[in-house]
């Protein structure tokens, strides 16, 4: 990464690198916010099964996150 002086641009690059490698591509194209968000979307629902009771709210709930679920995936398929 290079030095932009005090106003550098707003569109920085994060990758995490190991001893072993990269993890993550954190860049638009990388696969790290697909991961990321896909599984913050898993954890959100694991919450939902385990803390709602089973009903109208529920429903909508799982609906709500199987339609962000689909369009991050959709939004990468139509990235490439």
């Amino acid at each position: 990464m290079t030095y932009e002086g005090s106003n550098p641009s707003l569109c920085t690059i994060f990758v995490v690198v190991s001893h072993a490698g990269v993890l993550m591509d954190m860049a638009p194209s990388g696969n790290g916010r697909l991961v990321v968000a896909l599984v913050v979307l898993g954890l959100l629902a694991v919450l939902v099964w385990r803390t709602m009771e089973p009903g109208k709210f529920q429903q909508l709930t799982w609906l709500l996150l199987g339609f962000f679920a689909l369009r991050v995936v959709l939004t990468r398929v139509r990235s490439r």
